[in-house]
């Protein structure tokens, strides 16, 4: 910065409002099962205007001096840059091969080429959202956002130059020229190519753009009459955003014009604003915006290798730990690798070269390495002689050559066994459909007969229907035909098992790996979501209506849901010694939290147990299966050689094996129908 452009404390402390945002949305607080700051993303887009304002600002300055030097300018913007960066990708690839396994590696090693070269933005659009679950776990993610900077630090100042001293009168018209083709482009991404919109240039360049404007009405006096409200305001308004947007908002899109606007308004008026200029340049907001660079390059490697090593269990202890960790080492890299080399005076040119292409050449050799084999994964050396396959295959009942689940009611599957004398009804949603297999094979050698009348996303809650981001999943004939035919048939088992919980809360119980917005509503009013006592009320008429038909009901509870990748954790597991395997499988990194299983569901426990007692209703809890006081709290996800889940909230055909073997211990023995099948891991 040169000495005539005014040093402004207020930009530091909103700095430190973007900054903390930021680093708050990606450790990831949830309270009652919503996330706190959930538009903390916004963060990086606050930053993009107050650098757009930063830059513009000096470059007008030397413009209007007659001092523009390109080549200045992009020293100046490597020293700012490049030693942090550089730095903290050294220090990420000296853990990673401790930490990741060997195609996390290769494609760590991959992000630090496209970082060093200014493409992670191109790199990671390639990849997972931004948003998901696996990019959680990508030290060097947040580059993306130094790589759009640093493409528009590359097209920027020609621009200015040329509208500035050319066509001075009409660079007003030029900027909302720029503005609008981006915005207009971000709108239309948002749509149509979500994952590109959200790291590309073309959608993000108005963002900077609408700083550079400010810096230009400035340098033409037309801040001076902004009244201090409006800093409030925006202020206000980039809060407001910065809690009510989420992973759901389209992003970039009009929508971000609020929190840009805020983010403004901030910038024009707080020097009119006693009180919040006073509170955005206090001393601990000012300390944080001068380390904001060095925070936000350590926050992402520091989150991601942790999340890597305890399979994405972050306590609330942990990830404020890990929070102080981050300001530390971005204290330590501000004082003694950003500071001393943003100094012109006591860095020479010649020294800093040296020092980035020393650098530089290091990073090149590791990721050659990791590339050619040279450099292995630790954690791939150590136990790539322990491969130990675990199975998780579900076993799908199929009919006439089409799958039974979600076959219309009137078509159910029915599978006859002996003289089919009795009769066997599986009704659900997806979750029961797992249990459809091992059900039939129970009851292969009785005299029976099993109709499965299962639909995903569809509950046994006759009179209702199920919306999910608003798209009928459960109709009102699929309940109707299902409350018919049981209706009509003698008297029979009806075996009923759902998630409910899941469609009265809304969404499964981690958002941030799979976003569900279920919606129960009654067919006289679509319109209008059921309350808990509604469906509570719905639930218990179905069930009642039912025993008084003479029919044997069994309750099946909800299981626990595994809230992690799947994938991800099995690959672990399989690389593991069967005796430590053994040993983890209780843990949290491979279990579920039990008490967090029964605050989620209690919903669903409650009004089934409001059920009042009766000879023909059978309950079953599977926490009682899956819960065993002895694995102290935990719910298992994992056998030592089988996985008891498909996926997130699937059951795989041996999880669901043991739960029908549960079912059948439950029955009073003359209604055991079938022989005693043995459970066995089916691998698919």
């Amino acid at each position: 910065m040169t000495s005539q452009h005014a040093y402004r404390a207020d930009i530091d402390g909103l700095r430190a409002i973007a900054v903390l945002s930021v680093l708050i949305y990606h450790a990831g607080f949830y309270q009652s099962g919503q996330k706190l700051l959930a538009g903390g993303f916004l963060g990086v887009d606050i930053f993009f205007v107050i650098s757009g304002y930063l830059i513009a600002s000096i470059l007008l300055e030397e413009i209007n001096s007659g001092r523009l030097n390109f080549i200045a300018f992009f020293q100046r913007r490597a020293r700012r840059i490049l030693p942090a960066l550089f730095f903290v990708m050294l220090c990420s690839a000296v853990v990673a091969p401790f930490l990741l396994s060997q195609q996390a590696l290769e494609e760590f090693a991959s992000s630090i080429a496209a970082s060093g070269a200014f493409v992670a933005n191109l790199f990671f659009q390639l990849q997972d959202s931004y948003t998901a679950e696996p990019s959680l776990r990508k030290p060097l993610l947040h580059t993306w956002s130094l790589a759009i900077e640093e493409q528009f630090y590359l097209l920027f100042p020609l621009f200015l130059w040329l509208i500035w001293k050319k066509w001075r009168s009409k660079f007003m018209l030029a900027f909302a020229l720029v503005t609008v083709v981006s915005l207009l482009w971000a709108e239309l991404g948002s749509y149509y190519s979500p994952n590109a919109n959200f790291y590309l240039l073309p959608s993000r360049i108005w963002e900077l753009i609408a700083g550079a404007m400010l810096a230009c009405l400035n340098t033409r006096g037309k801040f001076k009459q902004a009244p201090g409200l409006l800093a409030y305001l925006g202020l206000a308004l980039v809060i407001i955003c910065l809690i009510m947007f989420d992973d759901s908002t389209r992003h970039p899109s009009l929508l971000t014009l609020l929190p840009l606007a805020g983010t403004v308004m901030i910038i024009v008026a707080t020097p009119a604003s006693p009180y919040l200029n006073k509170l955005l340049s206090s001393k601990p907001l000012v300390g944080v915006g001068l380390l904001s660079y060095s925070l936000y390059l350590w926050h992402q490697p520091v989150f991601a290798f942790a999340r890597v090593y305890t399979g994405n269990e972050l306590t609330t202890l942990l990830k404020f730990g890990l929070i102080i960790l981050c300001l530390i080492l971005a204290a330590i890299s501000w004082r003694y690798v950003e500071t001393p080399w943003r100094r012109a005076d006591k860095a020479s040119l010649r020294l800093f070269l040296r020092s980035l292409g020393s650098c530089g050449v290091v990073l090149f050799i590791f990721v050659v390495a990791v590339h050619t084999g040279g450099l292995t994964s630790v954690v791939a050396s150590v136990t790539e002689t322990a491969s130990y396959p675990i199975c998780r295959g579900r076993k799908h009942t199929v009919q006439d050559g089409q799958n039974c689940e979600s076959r219309p009611p009137q078509d159910a599957c029915s599978f006859v066994a002996g003289s089919g004398e009795q009769s066997w009804y599986l009704v659900g949603d997806s979750t029961a459909s797992s249990l459809a297999y091992p059900l039939q094979e129970h009851l292969r050698n009785g005299d029976t007969r099993l109709v499965e009348l299962t639909k995903g996303g569809c509950p046994y809650i006759p009179n209702t229907l199920v919306l999910d981001d608003g798209k009928v999943v459960c109709s009102k004939a699929d309940n109707l035909l299902r409350r018919k035919i049981l209706r009509e048939t003698s008297p029979s088992v009806v075996v009923i098992h759902s998630l409910l919980h899941i469609y009265i809360h809304g969404s499964r119980q981690r958002p941030h790996l799979e976003s569900k917005t279920f919606k129960i509503h009654t067919i006289s009013h679509p319109r209008a979501a059921l309350s808990m006592q509604d469906v509570s009320r719905h639930v218990n008429q179905a069930i009642k209506e039912l025993l008084q038909q003479g029919h044997t009901v069994v309750l099946v509870y909800p299981i626990h849901m595994a809230d992690f990748d799947m994938q991800h954790r099995l690959a672990d597991l399989e690389k593991m010694p069967l005796i430590k395997r053994k040993n983890l499988l209780a843990t949290k990194r491979f279990s579920k939290s039990y008490q967090e299983f029964k605050t989620f569901a209690e919903v669903a426990y409650q009004i089934y147990d409001a059920i009042g007692d009766h000879p023909n209703l059978i309950r079953v809890l599977p926490e009682k299966l899956f819960c065993h006081p002895s694995l102290s709290g935990r719910c298992r996800i994992f056998a030592q050689d089988a996985s008891l889940y498909v996926d997130f909230t699937h059951l795989s055909y041996f999880g669901a094996c043991q739960l029908v073997k549960a079912i059948f211990a439950a029955l009073p023995r003359q209604m055991d129908a079938g022989s005693e099948h043995v459970c066995r891991p089916f691998c698919q």
